[in-house]
This record gives structure tokens, C-alpha cells and sequence, in this order.
């Protein structure tokens, strides 16, 4: 199978609709129209059941599900990962996830809709369009299924496909971790999220800790095939990411950094997306620390701030989607025509400036 990507960076609107006889509307995070296709399969409706209930279907993320011809979309950057969805009711409650247990409405993940397909269906679709994806990522949940039902669906991801595969896991058992390598997966997730054990507990329960000793541990062992992602807006301040980043990368755990999407849960209705001037600091500083600069220095305020001679080091793709490589998560955090928290393509000249300027104090 082919590792090429369509029109990655054109930043050209690319029409990527196939012909339907009928159609099912889906709303996009962008408030436009989508349609899931009715031809070539059965979509299904997400029951919320939980997974060992679900396990013959797949949720694909609305783009990646219009590149493999499931569904109608226009998008202006194309994924270049193709991102599935476990399907069924997440057991955990973690504030700030749309998948979470309070959550009035599951069938979203951060503001993408992620329409339900039988999962022959969806996997025969990924083996044929393999080729215009340079990765596959499996978000998992923590269903009635458990480590079992993970181990089933990476299983199947990675037979159906030659394509690079991430798995992304909330776990305490280096056995499961083990056992997706052994599996064929290329890198496991262990999405870390808030970076102080107070945010951790209060957005996500559990030890900030033993997820620390995880990380450290499963690095060790699996060095340069684990990540983690750390969401801005849940109340850090920029002094604290700075030193989780400085941390992870001295692991070697990859960092994926997202913007918080506010969220209808119960308990995620006081917290609100980051300001932009800041997310432009941590991403500068995100790609000093990765490139084995200096870090930059922190004011009173807790505020990150740069030297011109800092400065000078980051270029454009600091400002661009981090985390697997070739991951670009097009539309994850805003909507299309916002400015990006993550820019899902090469920026222009002009949008560098800007995203520099931001940067200063």
C-alpha cells in the first residue's frame, strides 16, 4: 500500500464528495452540511451501549470518513491521518471529553462528528483507501469491553492495513501497552492531558503520579513509540506545561498539544478554550524544548516570554499540529475560517507573522 497524501498543504477548497443515491445529513463542527453515504453501506446510529454490546461497528471521524468515500465533505486541508472511534459509552467522566459518561451527546470527539459504520464496512473502506492516509490513529474508550475489546479492534485495524498505527489508551497496565506492540502497533498513547495533580484529579480522577511513573516507564521500555497529549485551558498556568514539556521530552514520550473545546458535560461547564496570544507562547516554547533549545524564561506571572534569540529558532511548523507524525487533525480544536490553535497545513507568510507576534508579551 501507498504512504502518499492527496493535496496535503495545497490550501485549496478540494471537493472530496462522493456520488450517493441517499443520504444521511451530518453536521459538521463547521456548522455546514455533511452526508454520510447510504450506497456503499449502513450507518449506524450510536446506541451508547458499551463496546462488548458494539463490537461489529466503527466510528470514523467525518474527514477521514469523506476521503474513504463514506461520506460528502469539502475540506480545505485534508486529514492526513485517518482517525477511528471505538464505538459505545465511555465509562469514565473526564470533564473536558464529549465521550464522556455525563455527556448529553456522544457522537462527537473534541467538535468533530465521528458517524457510526459496521465495522466490515469501515475497515474494507480503509484497506481500499489506504493510500490517501500516511497513518491511522484508534481512539479508544474505557467501555464494558475493557483491554480485551482493545486489543480486538487495534488487532483488526492493523491486519486491514499496512499504514503506521497509533492507539491512544487510558491505562494503568504496562501488559496492555505490551501487548498492541506485539500486536503491530507503531505508537501507544497515553493521553496525560492536564499537567498538575490537582487539574488531574479535578478534570480526570485517578493518580497524576502513577500516570507520571507510567509514562517514565513505558518510554523506557518502548523508547520513541510513546506519547502523550496535554490539553491548554484547563487551568494550568504556562510555567507548568513548560515543565511538563521539558520533562516528557527528557523521557522521549512524543507530546500531541491541543486547545480545550468546551463541552456539554456536567462537570466541564466552568471551563473555557485557552486565549490564542497564550497557546502561541506554548507552542514556541513546545518546539524549543523538542529541538534542544534553551527554554525560554518565565515572568512572575508565570508567563512564558522569549528572547529575539529564542525567537529566531522557531520556525512556522511550530504553530502546525504536534503530536504522531504525519498527524495533522484539521478543524480538531476551532472551526474552518477560525484562526487555527493548530494549523492543519503550512502556514502562509503572512499567518507566521501573526502567529509570531502573538508570541511577545
Amino acid at each position: 500500500m501507498l504512504y502518499n497524501v492527496e493535496n496535503e498543504g495545497s490550501g485549496k477548497e478540494t471537493d472530496r464528495m462522493a456520488n450517493s443515491n441517499g443520504s444521511n445529513p451530518m453536521v459538521n463542527g463547521n456548522g455546514s452540511n455533511c452526508m454520510v453515504n447510504s450506497n456503499g453501506g449502513n450507518p449506524m446510529t450510536n446506541n451508547n451501549n458499551g463496546i462488548g454490546e458494539d463490537s461489529d461497528t466503527m466510528r470514523v471521524a467525518i474527514g477521514t470518513a469523506a476521503v474513504l468515500g463514506l461520506a460528502r465533505c469539502k475540506q480545505e486541508c485534508l486529514p492526513t491521518t485517518a482517525h477511528l472511534l471505538m464505538p459505545g459509552q465511555c465509562l469514565l467522566d473526564c470533564a473536558f471529553c464529549a465521550q464522556a459518561s455525563s455527556a448529553p451527546d456522544t457522537d462527537r470527539l473534541s467538535r468533530i462528528a465521528w458517524p457510526e459504520f459496521e465495522l466490515s464496512q469501515a475497515l474494507k473502506a480503509l484497506e481500499a483507501g489506504s493510500s490517501k492516509f500516511k497513518r491511522v490513529c484508534l481512539q479508544t474508550i474505557n467501555g464494558s469491553g475493557g483491554a480485551e475489546a482493545i486489543l480486538d479492534y487495534a488487532m483488526q485495524i492493523i491486519k486491514a492495513t499496512d499504514l503506521p498505527t497509533s492507539v491512544d489508551i487510558r491505562t494503568t497496565d504496562m501488559g496492555l501497552i505490551d501487548a498492541l506492540f506485539v500486536a503491530g502497533a507503531d505508537v501507544v498513547g497515553l493521553p496525560l492531558d492536564a499537567v498538575t495533580p490537582q487539574i488531574y484529579e479535578d478534570v480526570r480522577g485517578g493518580s497524576f503520579q502513577e500516570h507520571l511513573d507510567l509514562l517514565e516507564a513505558a518510554s523506557s521500555k518502548h523508547p520513541g513509540r510513546i506519547s502523550t497529549h496535554i490539553i491548554v485551558g484547563l487551568g494550568e498556568s504556562e510555567k507548568e506545561i513548560l515543565r511538563a514539556l521539558e520533562k516528557l521530552h527528557e523521557w522521549g514520550v512524543r507530546v500531541g498539544l491541543f486547545a480545550l473545546t468546551t463541552v456539554q458535560t456536567e462537570q466541564g461547564k466552568w471551563l473555557t478554550p485557552p486565549r490564542l496570544e497564550a497557546y502561541r507562547r506554548i507552542q514556541a516554547a513546545k518546539w524549543l524544548v523538542e529541538n534542544n533549545h534553551p527554554s525560554p524564561s518565565v515572568n512572575r506571572a508565570r508567563e512564558i516570554y522569549f528572547s529575539d534569540k529564542d525567537l529566531l529558532n522557531v520556525p512556522g511548523r511550530a504553530f502546525q499540529t504536534s503530536g504522531c507524525k504525519d498527524c495533522n487533525r484539521p478543524y480538531y480544536n476551532e472551526r474552518p475560517g477560525d484562526v487555527p490553535f493548530n494549523y492543519p497545513c503550512s502556514l502562509s507568510r503572512e499567518d507566521y507573522k501573526t502567529a509570531m507576534k502573538m508570541t511577545r508579551l
